[in-house]
C-alpha cells in the first residue's frame, strides 16, 4: 500500500507495520505540522518487518519509532 496525504509544501516518507486509517493519518499529520511548525506531503509504505510503530523519512533524517528498533536497542544494551 503506499499513498499521499496532506498534499502541502515539504515530504516525508511514513513506513508503518500496518495500514493507517484515516484517524491515525489525521493525528499524525497534526503531530508533524506541530513538530515542524509547516504543512508535510507524506507518502504511506506499508512495512511488517517493522512489528509495530512507524518509521519517517522527513528532509533526509530518519526518525524511527518502530517495535524493530526498539527491540534492537534492548538487545544491545544486554549485551553491554
Amino acid at each position: 500500500m503506499s499513498d499521499v496525504h496532506e498534499a502541502h509544501s515539504g515530504s516525508a516518507v511514513l513506513r508503518c507495520a500496518t495500514p493507517p486509517g484515516a484517524e491515525e493519518l489525521a493525528a499524525l499529520g497534526a503531530e508533524i505540522r506541530a513538530w515542524l511548525g509547516r504543512e508535510v506531503a507524506f507518502t504511506v509504505a506499508v512495512d511488517p518487518t517493522l512489528i509495530g510503530g512507524y518509521v519517517l523519512l522527513i528532509d533526509g533524517k530518519l526518525y524511527d519509532f518502530s517495535i524493530a528498533a526498539r527491540l534492537q536497542q534492548i538487545k544491545q544494551a544486554l549485551h553491554k
